[in-house]
């Protein structure tokens, strides 16, 4: 492949997620940064899903240098992540904030 874009590095991630390969994943993930190709949201949910079944560090990494998680299914693995990691009051706590953000929106 002579030209690698988001496309083709997303295609990429998500195959290794898919068959629950979460190190290769983020070092896919990782590679493409280091192209500088931003990743879209397709290639931020298969790296979230990578970290779930990782550790919290990974995490935090993305979150630090990727602060657009804004979709309803990111926070979902995230809340997964907490739980896996053992921060269940975290968890309860992110989760009362979205349920709060989401009545606030409903409501307007």
């Amino acid at each position: 492949m002579l030209d690698k874009d988001v496309i083709s590095w997303t295609v990429v991630i998500v195959g290794c997620a898919q068959v629950n390969r979460p190190s290769k994943t983020i070092e896919i993930f990782q590679r493409m940064q280091l192209e500088d190709i931003e990743p879209d949201e397709i290639a931020m949910f298969s790296a979230l899903l990578a970290c779930v079944h990782l550790d919290l560090w990974h995490f935090h990494n993305m979150r630090t240098h990727h602060p657009i998680m804004s979709k309803i299914e990111q926070y979902g693995c995230m809340v997964d992540l907490l739980g896996h990691g053992g921060y269940l009051e975290e968890a309860k706590e992110l989760v009362s904030i979205l349920t709060r953000s989401l009545v606030l929106v409903t409501q307007q």
